[in-house]
């Protein structure tokens, strides 16, 4: 099947499914694509004009990196989710790559960091389920 907007769209690697958007859109996220395959993004789509556009793109920095997880929407039209990596790059458990984040993402592209996890005890890496 030919999608006629993936040229376009420079990111890669969706390991998780989408989430239908009180808006109707579908939103996901991608691992990487932006000069990094670490790096990740948030998307969203419109079903009916296919039109698909980048939400925010990490930088695998301390915002987060290497998204894995797929997204939720909360009540105001916030997207949330984990990335893999990012966050605190100190934290020796995690190898120099950081122990991943929770993150918000507003209606407006604004990235939000919620948590940075820094290793045992409070963990790392947050996985799909």
């Amino acid at each position: 099947m030919t999608v006629p907007f993936a040229p376009r769209f420079r990111s890669a690697y969706p390991f998780a499914g989408l989430t239908m958007g009180s808006d109707g859109k579908l939103y996901g996220t991608t691992s990487g694509g932006t000069g990094s395959a670490l790096g990740g993004t948030v998307f969203r789509i419109n079903p009916a004009s296919r039109q698909m556009n980048v939400i925010y793109r990490f930088s695998d920095g301390g915002d987060g990196g290497l998204v894995v997880s797929g997204v939720i929407q909360g009540a105001h039209g916030s997207i949330y989710g984990t990335t893999w990596e990012g966050g605190d790059r100190t934290a020796s458990t995690c190898q120099q790559n950081g122990c991943g984040v929770v993150f918000e993402v507003d209606k407006n592209g604004n990235e939000k960091v919620l948590n940075i996890f820094t290793g045992p005890p409070d963990g790392w890496g947050p996985a799909p389920a």
